[in-house]
């Protein structure tokens, strides 16, 4: 073979794929923009899931369904910049094919959101390492990564479809698109949470959104109660979009458009249109709406609410002061929060709404955990006689609730918030029913109280921050020395 004819030769898809992967960094400010995505990331793992009511649900909804969405504007950018900056006319006049140039982009694509996901498996594996992953977490990362692959065949499709000097027009679309998705997926789950009310019709239109598919897919609902009656047939109608999208923009791209833009007529150009439209709408008429509710109808942390009848239960550090404990909403362990799967040795105060110069007689106490905790100690108690006890100020935890003075009984107690489900605001409850006399008086009195706990995994904050330092350091290192470099 000559070596004109090895010259002349189209570069294959991998090298073409290859070069556009080198070319990227050599954006100005490309490193620095991935390490403040990566830094971002990092900051959204420890606040998010550490220190908010939210914990790795949140984080999962941020990091797995609304971050991707940039892969779609990335995707249209990438190939309508090309057109934006007369890069497209060397394709029509040098060896190198014109398919294999779009392959490439979509595999540059597809590449960065893999990396991307790969960035995210650090904070996954310090829950892992803490509480165990639950089956939603998995789906976050699946949900994740199909959006990422949706993006990349939506924005390759409306990077060819639009033609003009500038990028606006279709990042801005992309961007609609994939927000509005996110906030049907997020509108479908609240529709599943109270589904009194809730049309047909309004839960199948939600199904434009290639989140709802893939949650349907996932079974990422199954946390609200509901299983999707027909998952495959909702992951079949995302995989007809993806195809559908990446067929139409090679079509367009090899078919229908020249060196200028678009050289097919209007009626040609209609019925692209009208393809494009009817991959949107079919998921709409063919999905299955048809939710089974499950036994265990939420698997999500749910609140305990405060009860006060007769009765307040407050918590603090063994021998801490009375004076300063926090009968209010959470016992004041919004402040301290316990430890999961750690014994913790407390104090719990129960109050009561006597004198303080008052003698109690015959006093028995039962205590009893709520959503998993557990008492190491004796749970239950009795008291022949008890005077002279600490008094407190108990205000009430509800809104407008009046206050009043009373006594308390300090009860050394270990427990064991057991089984946790996130990183932070596992939520756990103490009912104590206390049963006694005061002075003279024959008749019993009953006090009943239940306290709200918060309970946190202890560390989790500094492994969440440890985890998240090298990616962001590492590609901020590179940043500089190319900046030192090339100016």
């Amino acid at each position: 073979m000559s070596p004109t004819a090895i010259l002349s030769r189209p570069p294959t898809l991998m090298r073409v794929y290859v070069e556009e992967l080198r070319a990227l960094p050599r954006g100005r400010f490309a490193l620095a923009g991935a390490a403040s995505l990566a830094a971002f990331v990092a900051f959204l793992a420890v606040v998010i899931s550490a220190t908010s009511n939210s914990g790795l649900w949140g984080f999962g909804i941020f990091v797995h369904l609304v971050l991707p969405t940039a892969f779609a504007a990335f995707s249209a950018t990438q190939v309508s910049g090309a057109r934006a900056s007369r890069f497209v006319q060397p394709l029509f006049t040098t060896p190198l094919r014109k398919s294999t140039w779009l392959a490439a982009k979509v595999l540059v694509a597809l590449t960065l959101g893999g990396l991307y996901i790969l960035a995210t498996l650090p904070f996954y594996a310090v829950a892992e390492l803490h509480v165990g992953l639950s089956e939603a977490m998995k789906d976050f990362v699946l949900i994740g990564a199909g959006l990422i692959v949706f993006g990349a065949a939506l924005g390759t499709f409306l990077g060819v479809a639009f033609t003009g000097r500038s990028v606006a027009a279709p990042v801005s679309v992309a961007i609609l698109f994939m927000v509005t998705s996110v906030l049907a997926g997020m509108y479908s789950g609240t529709m599943l949470a109270a589904p009194e009310g809730t049309s047909a019709a309004a839960q199948r239109l939600a199904h434009l959104s290639p989140v709802v598919l893939l949650a349907d897919a996932t079974d990422l609902y199954e946390a609200q109660g509901y299983l999707a009656g027909d998952p495959m047939r909702s992951l079949a109608l995302y995989a007809l979009e993806v195809v559908g999208f990446l067929a139409l923009a090679f079509r367009v791209f090899l078919r229908h458009q020249g060196i200028e833009g678009w050289e097919s007529g209007g009626a040609r150009r209609s019925g692209i249109l009208a393809l494009a439209a009817l991959l949107v709408v079919t998921p709409i008429a063919a999905a299955d709406v048809d939710y089974k509710p499950i036994d265990e109808s939420n698997t999500m942390p749910t609140m305990v609410a405060p009860e006060t009848h007769g009765a307040a239960v407050a918590i603090l550090p063994r021998g801490g002061d009375a004076s300063k404990a926090n009968f209010d909403f959470f016992g004041g362990t919004y402040e301290r929060p316990l430890e999961v799967s750690v014994e913790n040795e407390v104090d719990l105060l129960v109050a009561l709404p006597v004198d303080a110069d008052a003698t109690l007689y015959n006093v028995t106490v039962r205590l009893e955990g709520r959503r998993g905790l557990a008492f190491v100690t004796e749970p239950n108690l009795t008291y022949e006689a008890l005077s002279g006890l600490e008094t407190v100020t108990v205000r009430n935890p509800m809104i407008g609730g009046p206050s009043w003075q009373g006594v308390v009984l300090r009860i050394p107690a270990t427990i064991l918030p057991a089984d946790p489900t996130d990183l932070s605001m596992n939520i756990y409850g103490i009912e104590a029913t206390v049963t006694y006399r005061v002075n003279d008086d024959p008749a019993p009195r009953q006090g009943h109280a239940v306290l709200p706990l918060r309970a946190d995994s202890p560390g989790a904050t500094l492994h969440l921050a440890l985890a998240g330092i090298p990616i962001p350091l590492v590609v901020g290192i590179a940043a500089l020395g190319r900046r030192a470099r090339h100016g």
